[in-house]
């Protein structure tokens, strides 16, 4: 039985191995993501968009001291003045799929989206990358490479 919450994990942290990003953005706040981003050694700044107060409460009470997480409240976030992006947000798929297109329809860093499996997911991705692994870790999870244009 695998954990949704946590499907992630492995490439996120394979991801940190490899990459050694300073600045992480990462739509969606979470007990998973956010916990592995702040152990990593070479995260300087985790900037993470959460809308639901009650969550983004719990996130901090986790790391209360973290003076290395911020919160952002706009989604908006220029994608190039990061070097990891990771994609989990919104209550609804619409608002994932919103967040996706944004990003990756903009110059960005490597790229990483949870719940990868979702039909519309795929979709975007496939219109607006050709450089994307999809990875079966029950959900999916997608890594799509730095675009520059």
């Amino acid at each position: 039985m695998s954990d949704d919450y946590a499907s992630h994990l492995r490439v996120l942290k394979a991801l940190l191995r490899a990459e050694h990003p300073k600045k992480v953005l990462e739509y969606g706040a979470g007990e998973h993501s956010t916990t592995a981003f702040l152990e990593h050694p070479s995260v300087e700044l985790l900037v993470s968009y959460e809308i639901d107060d009650k969550w983004r409460d719990k996130i901090r009470a986790k790391h209360p001291e973290e003076r290395r997480l911020e919160f952002w409240y706009s989604k908006k976030l220029w994608p190039m003045g990061f070097d990891l992006i990771f994609i989990d947000d919104g209550k609804e798929a619409e608002e994932r799929l919103e967040t996706i297109e944004w990003v990756l329809s903009r110059p960005h860093p490597t790229v990483v989206i949870h719940d990868a499996q979702v039909p519309a997911y795929q979709q975007a991705i496939g219109r607006l990358t050709d450089d994307f692994t999809i990875f079966p870790t029950d959900p999916d999870t997608a890594v799509i490479g730095r675009c520059e244009y």
